[in-house]
């Protein structure tokens, strides 16, 4: 089975929201789902800064759906955008 790698861009519902914490609540809700490779701060304007997570995941039916309902129930969060799905090759 293949493997596919997401980049995804998330933002906490207030500047207040550790980020840190966010990405172990992230990584913690995605177990068995997909596997957090990296998160990365990006900082956007006066104080607010996205969260960017790439993980790996199986190839399967339905794509992304999984993941993008597990976030959505994670307190701290309040948008995500898939930036981009790409298969890794050789996985």
């Amino acid at each position: 089975m293949s493997k596919v790698l997401i980049r995804i861009r998330i933002l906490p519902t207030e500047t207040s929201v550790d980020l840190k914490e966010l990405a172990s609540r992230i990584s913690t809700a995605l177990k068995g789902i997909a596997d957090v490779i990296r998160t990365v701060e990006e900082p956007i304007a006066f104080g607010l800064s996205a969260l960017i997570v790439d993980l790996v995941m199986d190839e399967r039916e339905g794509g992304t759906y999984d993941i993008e309902q597990t976030l959505s129930s994670v307190d701290g969060i309040g948008e995500l955008d898939i930036v981009r799905v790409s298969l890794l090759s050789g996985a």
